[in-house]
């Protein structure tokens, strides 16, 4: 066999697998879910569903992504097993991110009322924004070299703890009760917020995204990414508005005008730092 068919094997091997890891993470969602996937898109045409379901492929894709782009055995049925078996870690934490958030990061109202009766689009921007992040962090803890599945479950448990702090920070920031908002509907405030939390899942997926060398130093690592992350972001919201959106207030175009696209402005802008310092950290 040539090397030419050997690769062409290879890639067909790896897309297959990865048509099996989506196929797996929707029958994850819709078991640890209360509600049909298939009844609430197809029947009832919940778009909040829909986002947050878009949110939780895409995630799963970042996660095989970071499986696949760690080092190789040379063996392709090794690799396949590998690869597969991360990506079916990574699909755990991302039905486990949901929980995190339905009852430690939006506490103050049932989520699942909102997005299933309520087709709620704020929470299902928050859940996209949510199931990103935990990608991108799941992707870095799995992508780097001598780490495992214990080292790739310490940095999602830390990420989602990361997250849940950098949620109350963003909250004391911004002059509107931020679970309010989302509770009622506000889109505006729900984009920008989804933003915001991707921006950090990006930094801290970078971060965390290099080989293993050792508990002390990796988790140093991470607590120096994930504070300057938590700072330099909160400071990105200041330069959005004043670079931006010259002559208005963020935060009023978001909370009393609804302003869906002051939303995608700030979360935009948020998130092109955060790929910004995703380069330069």
């Amino acid at each position: 066999m040539n090397d030419w068919q050997q690769g062409l094997i290879t890639i067909v091997a790896f897309m297959a697998l990865y048509v099996l890891v989506l196929v797996v993470g929707r029958f994850l969602n819709d078991r640890f879910t209360p509600y049909s996937l298939t009844h609430a898109l197809a029947v009832e045409d919940n778009p909040a569903i829909g986002l947050s379901l878009s949110g939780y492929l895409l995630a799963s894709t970042l996660i095989y992504l970071g499986a696949l782009l760690g080092p190789s055995s040379g063996s392709l049925i090794k690799d396949l097993e590998v690869v597969g078996g991360y990506s079916l870690l990574g699909l755990m934490f991302l039905n486990l991110s949901r929980w995190v958030l339905d009852r430690l990061l939006l506490n103050q109202f049932c989520n699942l009322t909102a997005i299933v009766k309520g087709r709620n689009m704020a929470m299902g921007a928050v859940r996209f924004g949510i199931y990103l992040a935990t990608g991108f962090i799941a992707a870095g803890a799995l992508h780097g070299e001598g780490g495992g599945p214990l080292t790739a479950s310490l940095f999602f448990v830390l990420g989602q703890g990361v997250l849940i702090v950098f949620s109350r920070l963003y909250d004391w920031n911004t002059p509107y009760a931020l679970q309010r908002e989302i509770e009622q509907g506000n889109l505006a405030a729900g984009i920008a917020f989804a933003g915001a939390i991707m921006a950090l899942g990006i930094l801290i997926g970078k971060g965390i995204s290099g080989a293993f060398v050792g508990w002390s130093a990796n988790l140093w690592q991470f607590a120096q990414v994930s504070l300057v992350g938590m700072v330099l972001l909160m400071m990105v919201r200041f330069v959005v508005e004043h670079l931006l959106l010259p002559g208005h207030d963020l935060d009023e175009e978001i909370a009393r005008d609804r302003n869906v696209a002051a939303g995608w402005v700030e979360c935009s802008g948020t998130l092109g730092f955060a790929l910004l310092l995703a380069v330069l950290l």
